[in-house]
């Protein structure tokens, strides 16, 4: 029987430092004690949430009545290898970075620009994690999870998880009803190519790296995010704040005869993909001080919790710097972190 706690601090569970209390809390030390914990919530009449890292969640600082799940498994298995590829099962509590360094550290690519992404395992499909153009869809095999609406494991393909820029159905149609307890990818055994990405190729050529190991790359891009983002250990954060939006062509167009120095990025369904930090920059809100939350000096799309945000501050600091954009430039920002009440 897993220990089922009450009142549990949920500060200590996001990176952002802001929390109040879970009204119940369990960790699953394998997939099989999820029944029971779930039939628990079900009877108990409470939406179920699952806990990662808490590096893309804020939790309200008021009482949350939910049941907080956190997944204890973190097993990495190789399943299958041939000359080219291999195919890997990991479990949903490993640590993101820790498959990927796993992996590097073998030879197999196909997430290594993806190094130094907070979360677990577990969350990577839900927000289809992507950077420096890898994403986790390319690499997606299958996605074990139990489905809570037919109480059964389940097994879910790439096409029934409708991938998109940060998004899937684990977002849309179907969140809230699976808990995902592991993955399937395939990774290839061929040398990596060089992220086409400005800063990446040109820290690779100022080494005098012109074909990179992939811990040549893994290294850079690690260097790149220290770089840009501020450690949550010591500035308490949840990472990017606000997605890239998605534009039209023409809109794209428009925006950069206007703002020549605006960074534009293609991306898929004939879409243009707009930097949401250049956007709030030029809104001149960079290093501004909200109500004891600020836009961090860098990275103009990381807030910092000055140590006494509450909840409602970091909604109406969201709701300001959108207003900000959408007046300046006609785009709508949306919030990348859950957050959660």
């Amino acid at each position: 029987m897993t220990p089922i706690l009450e009142n549990i601090p949920l500060a200590p569970h996001s990176t952002f430092r802001l929390g109040g209390l879970a009204r119940y809390f369990a960790e699953a030390g394998s997939p099989a004690a999820i029944p029971e914990l779930v039939a628990f919530a079900q009877k108990k009449n409470l939406p179920i949430h699952v806990l990662g890292e808490g590096s893309n969640t804020i939790f309200s600082d008021a009482a949350i009545n939910k049941f907080f799940l956190k997944l204890g498994f973190d097993a990495i298995r190789e399943i299958r290898k041939d000359q080219t590829e291999v195919v890997i099962e990991i479990e949903a509590g490993v640590s993101w970075d820790k498959a990927v360094a796993w992996s590097v550290e073998r030879g197999y690519q196909g997430i290594e620009t993806l190094s130094g992404i907070p979360g677990t395992v577990g969350a990577a499909p839900i927000q289809n994690i992507g950077a420096y153009g890898q994403e986790f869809a390319n690499v997606a095999v299958e996605i074990r999870a139990y489905d809570i609406e037919s109480s059964s494991p389940i097994v879910l393909r790439p096409k029934d998880c409708e991938f998109g820029y940060r998004i899937s159905v684990f977002k849309k149609s179907g969140r809230g009803r699976y808990i995902i307890t592991g993955v399937t990818i395939r990774l290839s055994l061929l040398p990596p190519a060089i992220p086409a990405y400005p800063g990446i190729k040109e820290k690779l050529a100022s080494e005098g790296i012109s074909s990179p190991s992939l811990q040549d790359i893994r290294r850079i891009i690690l260097a790149t995010r220290a770089e840009k983002l501020p450690d949550p250990r010591k500035y308490p954060n949840v990472g990017s704040f606000f997605e890239n939006p998605l534009i039209s062509q023409a809109q794209a167009e428009k925006l950069k005869r206007n703002y020549p120095n605006l960074p534009i990025f293609p991306a898929s369904g004939g879409k243009a993909k707009v930097s949401a930090g250049w956007l709030i920059d030029a809104c001149g809100l960079k290093e501004k001080d909200f109500d004891h939350l600020h836009v961090d000096k860098r990275n103009a799309l990381v807030l910092v919790n000055d140590g006494s945000a509450t909840f409602q501050t970091v909604i109406e600091t969201a709701q300001e710097i959108i207003k900000s954009v959408r007046t300046k430039f006609g785009i709508e920002l949306e919030i990348e972190p859950d957050l959660v009440s």
